[in-house]
């Protein structure tokens, strides 16, 4: 019984990551700081990159 709710319990909570995770990325947002990701495009013109 123990097994069964600690397998059910990871998937859930590993499924609610991920989809976490995908809002985060289809906002483009970075993984770690939450912030806007610099375009690719931007990034050769600005001096931190």
């Amino acid at each position: 019984m123990g097994v069964t709710f600690t397998y059910i319990y990871q998937l859930t909570f590993f499924t609610a990551v991920m989809a976490y995770s995908g809002e985060r990325e289809a906002r483009g947002l970075h993984s770690l700081t939450m912030k806007p990701v610099v375009d690719p495009d931007k990034a050769g013109k600005l001096a931190a990159f």
